[in-house]
C-alpha cells in the first residue's frame, strides 16, 4: 500500500494576508532553496549564525522545535506562511534581508517535502529615507520570475571572512551537508523528552501572527 505524500499546509488566513497586501507575493520553492537563502539573513556575524541553523551546535531549542514541527506536519496541521523579506534591486536581483520560518522548513526538509509556499515581502528603495522600506503599492515591485534571482546577503564582511563568497548552489550544498549530518537528531526521539510550550508555539504559527 502506498503512503500518501506529506504536504506542508499553510493557513488560508496567512495566504490571504499576503495575496491582499501591497508588498507581498507567494511563490513555491524547495525547503533547501529557502534554507540556503535564509542561512545568512538578519546580519548575524558570530560563529552561531544562521548557517549552522541552531542544530549544528547542539542548540536544544532549535532541535526541540524542529522535532515538534515534524510531529505537527505529520498530523496535518497548518501553519503561518514562511517568508523571505527581500530588497528589490535595479539589477534584477532580490537580496534577502531577513526571514521567518527556518525551523518549519527544516522540518519539511526532514520529511522529504518537495515544495512549499513561501511569502515574498518586497522592500523598495526610498529616496526620501535613504534606505529600503516595505512597498506600499504593488506597482512598486516586479514579481519574481525565477528563484535564482533571489540571492543571499553573503557580501557581509564577517561572513565573507569565515566562508568566502559562495554561489547560491554552493550555499545549497553546504546547507544540505549540515542538515544531513544532523538528521540523526530527529529520528526515534520521544517528544515528551523535551520541554517546550507546544500549544502556544503552534497557535502562534497557526494564526499567522508571525506575518
Amino acid at each position: 500500500m502506498e503512503h500518501k505524500k506529506l504536504e506542508f499546509c499553510i493557513t488560508q488566513k496567512s495566504i490571504d494576508m499576503f495575496n491582499n497586501s501591497a508588498f507581498g507575493e507567494i511563490i513555491e520553492m524547495s525547503p533547501l532553496d529557502f534554507l540556503a537563502r535564509a542561512a545568512l539573513s538578519g546580519g548575524y556575524n558570530k560563529k552561531e549564525n544562521r548557517l549552522e541553523m541552531g542544530i549544528d551546535y547542539g542548540d536544544d531549542y532549535s532541535t526541540t522545535t524542529v522535532k515538534y514541527l515534524i510531529h505537527k506536519i505529520k498530523e496535518g496541521y497548518c501553519f503561518g506562511i514562511p517568508r523571505l523579506v527581500v530588497e528589490d534591486h535595479d539589477n534584477g536581483l532580490y537580496y534577502v534581508d531577513t526571514h521567518e520560518g527556518r525551523h518549519r522548513l527544516m522540518a519539511a526538509y526532514y520529511l522529504n517535502i518537495d515544495k512549499v509556499k513561501v511569502g515574498i515581502e518586497h522592500l523598495v528603495y526610498n529616496e526620501g529615507y535613504g534606505y529600503y522600506r516595505r512597498a506600499h503599492h504593488r506597482s512598486m515591485w516586479k514579481p519574481i520570475q525565477n528563484i535564482n534571482t533571489i540571492i543571499t546577503e553573503n557580501q557581509r564582511s564577517s561572513v565573507k571572512e569565515m566562508y568566502g563568497m559562495l554561489s547560491i548552489n554552493e550555499w545549497k550544498n553546504t546547507i544540505k551537508i549540515i542538515l544531513e549530518r544532523n538528521r540523526w537528531r530527529f529520528e526515534g526521539i520521544d517528544l515528551e523528552d523535551y520541554e517546550i510550550d507546544k500549544d502556544s508555539y503552534y497557535e502562534r504559527h497557526k494564526s499567522g501572527e508571525d506575518f
